[in-house]
């Protein structure tokens, strides 16, 4: 799957998992309690899971530049352009791989 195509097949992952947890915080409110086979909720724990086999290192990595996009070029202060491409390849193949299996 080329870069392009991850990129985006995360940016779409992050999107739907903030509409779930949207949702879910909407119908907790209201309801009192969490439907356990919800798609919103299989959704989320399924995102959740694939986030937790991720090394730390990976975990800042899809957090910074897919779901909470912290400011551009955060990391030139951490990583060198290479060392940063490999491990942002790196946590994009990994988060997918998990997340596909589980979901």
């Amino acid at each position: 799957m080329p870069r392009i195509n991850q990129e985006k097949k995360i940016k779409e992952i992050a999107y739907k998992y903030f509409a779930a947890l949207n949702f879910l915080s909407l119908t907790h409110l209201s309801s009192g309690d969490n439907d356990p086979s919800s798609p919103f909720q299989k959704y989320y724990e399924d995102v959740e899971k694939a986030y937790s086999y991720l090394s730390p290192t990976h975990k800042t990595l899809i957090n910074k530049e897919f779901f909470y996009e912290d400011y551009p070029n955060w990391w030139i202060s951490l990583y060198s352009s290479y060392q940063f491409k490999k491990l942002k390849k790196e946590a994009m193949w990994t988060f997918l791989r998990y997340f596909y299996e589980i979901h």
